[in-house]
């Protein structure tokens, strides 16, 4: 069985070029897909929902152009 991989607030900073408070402030919004508690304060969201996520704004921006 393949683990699924899970992205920390720090990797998911990197990959959209911000800093952390703003991962924190977007998951607060809801403007990140749902994220996984792994206890009372940390979180981590799953690498192939935020590639999902990723696509669909690529998608809607392609169609703005």
């Amino acid at each position: 069985m393949k683990t699924e991989q899970l992205l920390s607030v720090s990797q998911l900073a990197e990959m959209f070029n911000v800093c952390e408070t703003t991962i924190h402030r977007w998951h607060r919004a809801s403007l990140l897909p749902e994220a996984m508690r792994i206890n009372r304060r940390v979180y981590r969201w799953r690498a192939s929902d935020i590639e999902q996520f990723m696509n669909k704004q690529n998608h809607i921006s392609e169609k703005i152009k």
